[in-house]
């Protein structure tokens, strides 16, 4: 079946994407994940597997902008400014990497992840 073709719901679209990128590769697997969020925005796993896809591919301007907007589709999970951490530390980006730390840290106080990022770069 050609993935144009498939007509499956969210909840179908978003067990096969993780086979897809396992089998055909990141190139099929993210426009699944991105209609994934364009179809159910709730869907967290979807926003960060197409944000991995992303910097997997070169592309971590494109991967910290989604996760912006994941950001503003879950404004209170810590997740979008833990990954964005992940991000910028690839980048080299340490002040970067402390802001979504602490921003994490801010929307949960006892976040474990937060913290040992934090006290790795000691701060």
């Amino acid at each position: 079946m050609r993935p144009s073709t498939f007509s499956g719901d969210c909840s179908s679209r978003s067990s096969i994407a993780p086979l897809a990128a396992y089998s055909a590769g990141a190139g099929f697997a993210l426009p699944l994940y991105l209609r994934i969020v364009e179809l159910d925005p709730a869907n967290e796993r979807a926003w960060y597997s197409a944000a991995f896809l992303l910097v997997q591919g070169g592309r971590p301007e494109e991967a910290l902008d989604l996760l912006v907007a994941a950001g503003r589709a879950h404004p209170t999970s810590p997740r979008p400014p833990l990954y964005r951490a992940q991000v910028y530390r690839s980048l080299g980006d340490l002040a970067a990497v402390e802001r979504e730390l602490r921003a994490a840290l801010a929307l949960d106080p006892g976040n474990a992840e937060a913290q040992q990022g934090l006290d790795t770069l000691g701060r």
